[in-house]
């Protein structure tokens, strides 16, 4: 029985020795090499020693002391103190009398601009009143007689220059109130060039006069004095030929 608990005793001590085999191995080696690092340096320390104590302690340095110079107060000049000063009275210059009236005299007037765009206005107005009011000639249709027609017929064409200024005349004042001045040149063109291939005189001189204002002139008030004066003179025309 005896036996047999210990063969069971071996039988684990070797299970275990080959289960743990490599741990075992790996302690008893570190184990190794643990006494090996001993011996190395028990052998090194005792050289160590002696070199150490073969080496020449170098002299010992005293520090320079620094001798601190004495802060030498500084000085200050004593404050002299001036005496208050006197004040003495300052009398202002009296300006001469002839500024001051001057100044008098610009304070009291009062200057008035007129803007520039005013002055033109202004001078169109008055120019277009400066137009002379010129006196033409009756109207003669002559002209058409030289050229063989009869008096008869000659009437006739001027009856119908009558109607054409009659039909032309409303579209001038549209264009005017329109400031369509570019249209008015043209109508008056227009009847220009009838009323002179009629005859002269008369509304003939008026519409070349009037034409020749409106290729260059764009001044309202003078337009409608010339309008106005056609009017008057178509009156005439009106009361000569029919």
């Amino acid at each position: 029985m005896a036996f047999d608990i210990a063969l069971l005793i071996l039988f684990f001590i070797l299970f275990g020795l080959i289960l743990f085999r490599d741990e075992i191995r790996s302690f008893f080696k570190e184990r190794a090499e643990e006494k090996r690092e001993e011996k190395e340096e028990a052998g090194k320390a005792p050289a160590d020693r002696r070199v150490e104590e073969h080496r020449p302690t170098p002299p010992e340095t005293k520090p320079q002391e620094k001798h601190a110079e004495p802060k030498r107060a500084e000085e200050k000049p004593p404050r002299q103190t001036l005496p208050p000063k006197e004040e003495i009275p300052v009398s202002k210059p009296e300006p001469p009398k002839e500024r001051v009236e001057t100044a008098e005299k610009r304070e009291t007037k009062t200057v008035r601009t007129i803007p520039e765009e005013t002055k033109a206005a202004t001078a169109k107005v008055e120019t277009a009143k400066k137009i002379p009011q010129k006196e033409y000639a009756d109207f003669d249709n002559s002209r058409l007689l030289a050229m063989g027609l009869s008096q008869k017929d000659a009437d006739e064409f001027v009856l119908e220059l009558i109607e054409q200024i009659d039909e032309f005349i409303p579209q001038i004042e549209a264009a005017i109130e329109a400031g369509d001045y570019r249209q008015v040149e043209r109508l008056s063109h227009s009847l220009k060039g009838s009323a002179t291939n009629l005859g002269t005189g008369g509304v003939a001189d008026q519409l070349i006069d009037f034409n020749t204002y409106c290729k260059k002139g764009e001044d309202k008030e003078t337009i409608l004095n010339y309008l106005n004066s056609l009017k008057s003179y178509q009156a005439k025309l009106k009361t000569q030929y029919t």
